[in-house]
C-alpha cells in the first residue's frame, strides 16, 4: 500500500516587512508562502488567501511560482465585497518535490485613493495564506492543510514623500555648521504634508550640542522644531500644526529643500 504524504503551509521568513504604498500601485509583493510536501511528491492545485482589511482596497491578487526556472503567474483571486476569503484554483499546477520547500509569491494591485475611488487613506491591508490543496503523485490522494498566521501587510496612502539627502561634504568646524541637506518630493499622486521627521545621529570625535539646532526650509525655520534626545543619538523634527510652516506642504510633483544646522 502507498502511504499518503503530508502537506505543510507557512509564511516564509522572506515575506516583506510592513510597507507603505500609494493607492493604485500594482504588482506589490504582499506575501511569500512556503509549501512543503513530505513522504511523496505532489502537485499544488489550490491556494486560499485571507484578507484583513477591506475588499474595496484590493483590485486583485496574483500568485507566482518558479516553473522551469522562471517566475510564472500560476493563479489569481479577487475578494468579493463583504468577503475576507478567496481561493484560487491554480491555472498552472505547481510541482512540489518530496521533502523540498517551495515558495509562492503573492502580489496585489491596490485601488486608487481619492474622490470617487474605492481605496482608503491609511488602511492596513494584509493578504495571508489560509489553506492549500494538493494531489499526491504516488498515492493519488487529495491532501489539504491550513495555517492562521498573518503577514505584516501594507498601509495605503494617496501620496507619499520621497526623500533625498546629503550630509555635509566638508570638514566640520567648532561652532555652527550645516549638517544635512534634505530634498523632499511629493510623488505624482497627490500633495503631502510633513508632520514629523526622525534622524539617527552618530559621531566620532565631535559632539552635537542639543542647543542651537535649526531645520529650515525655503521660507525659514518658523513653525519647525528640531530636538535632540538625551542620548544624543536621535534627532526629531516636528512641524507645528497650530502655527504651520509655509514649507510643511509639498505640492504634487514638486520638491522643497531643507537644511539642518547645529553646533558641534
Amino acid at each position: 500500500a502507498v502511504t499518503n504524504g503530508n502537506l505543510a503551509l507557512s509564511i516564509d521568513s522572506s515575506s516583506p516587512a510592513l510597507a507603505v504604498v500609494t493607492g493604485g500601485s500594482t504588482g506589490q509583493t504582499v506575501a511569500v508562502v512556503k509549501v512543503r510536501a513530505s513522504n511523496e511528491a505532489m502537485n499544488l492545485t489550490k491556494l486560499g488567501l485571507a484578507l484583513s482589511g477591506s475588499a474595496s482596497d484590493v483590485i486583485d491578487a496574483t500568485i507566482w511560482a518558479s516553473i522551469n526556472g522562471s517566475q510564472t503567474q500560476v493563479g489569481s483571486v479577487q475578494f468579493n465585497q463583504g468577503s475576507s476569503i478567496a481561493t484560487s484554483t491554480l491555472t498552472t499546477m505547481v510541482p512540489l518535490p518530496k521533502d523540498t520547500d517551495v515558495l509562492l509569491t503573492v502580489k496585489a494591485d491596490f485601488a486608487a485613493i481619492g474622490s470617487g475611488m474605492s481605496g482608503t487613506e491609511g488602511k492596513l491591508v494584509k493578504i495571508s495564506p489560509l489553506n492549500i490543496e494538493a494531489s499526491g503523485l504516488s498515492s493519488g490522494a487529495t491532501l489539504a492543510t491550513s495555517q492562521s498566521s498573518t503577514v505584516a501587510g501594507v498601509r495605503t496612502f494617496k501620496s507619499l514623500p520621497v526623500f533625498t539627502y546629503d550630509t555635509t561634504s566638508g570638514v566640520l568646524q567648532s561652532g555652527s555648521n550645516n549638517l544635512l541637506s534634505l530634498v523632499v518630493n511629493a510623488n505624482g499622486t497627490g500633495d503631502v504634508q510633513l508632520y514629523k521627521l526622525t534622524f539617527a545621529v552618530s559621531t566620532t570625535s565631535a559632539t552635537l550640542s542639543p542647543t542651537g539646532l535649526t531645520f529650515s526650509g525655503p521660507n525659514g525655520a518658523a513653525g519647525i522644531t528640531a530636538t535632540l534626545d538625551n542620548t544624543g543619538t536621535l534627532l526629531t523634527v516636528s512641524f507645528d500644526s497650530m502655527t504651520p510652516s509655509a514649507d510643511r506642504l509639498i505640492s504634487v510633483g514638486s520638491s522643497k529643500t531643507f537644511t539642518l544646522r547645529g553646533n558641534v
